[in-house]
């Protein structure tokens, strides 16, 4: 045999052996590299990830006022103690006395079950303009107060109910001088 083919299929069984002894470990580098761009790739959604929630972190300090009105308009342990003493400080704020504090109930909102609705009623004592600066106080705190009714007792014993357009006025009218009893019943919401 010629020794150029003798050199060829010495050459051809070199190269054979060294594809078939180095394959495996080629395959193996492959799936490395591909897992390690996998891992790149995941560290590079976690990095953008965390960015995010360090910019919405940062974002929600400059809302940290808003936030707590939030939480106080439906506190997670709404006690009748903190309500009737809200209702205190709001009255007092705006020149009213509560004088009575009636029958309350508790019990789960009809819209939703997660929300706790208290129910109660409270006579206040004062002017009618203290009055109204009074419900404009509790219309604008951040706790959720609906007013269901309002009632003035009259002189006479009987109340007038708070639709009476004309009582507003004759109370506007003679207010400076007296000093009025409002029945006032409320409903407050929590979690």
């Amino acid at each position: 045999m010629p020794k150029g083919l003798i050199s060829i299929i010495i050459f051809l069984s070199i190269i054979a052996v060294g594809v078939v002894a180095v394959w495996p470990a080629y395959q193996t580098m492959q799936e490395s590299l591909g897992a390690l761009k996998l891992k790149e790739t995941e560290l590079e959604t976690k990095g953008i990830y965390y960015d995010n929630v360090t910019l919405l972190y940062t974002e929600s300090k400059k809302y940290t006022e808003e936030l707590a009105k939030m939480n106080s308009a439906l506190p997670e342990k709404n006690s009748a103690a903190s309500l009737f003493q809200f209702i205190q400080e709001i009255g007092s704020q705006n020149g009213m006395v509560l004088k009575d504090i009636g029958a309350f109930s508790t019990n789960l909102s009809v819209d939703s079950l997660q929300i706790k609705e208290m129910e109660f009623d409270f006579t206040i004592l004062g002017s009618y303009p203290s009055f109204r600066s009074f419900l404009g106080a509790l219309e604008k705190s951040s706790r959720l107060i609906d007013v269901k009714n309002i009632s003035i007792p009259h002189e006479k014993g009987s109340t007038v109910s708070s639709d009476s357009e004309t009582v507003a006025g004759e109370l506007s009218q003679t207010s400076e001088a007296g000093v009025f009893s409002f029945n006032i019943k409320v409903t407050a919401r929590s979690y």
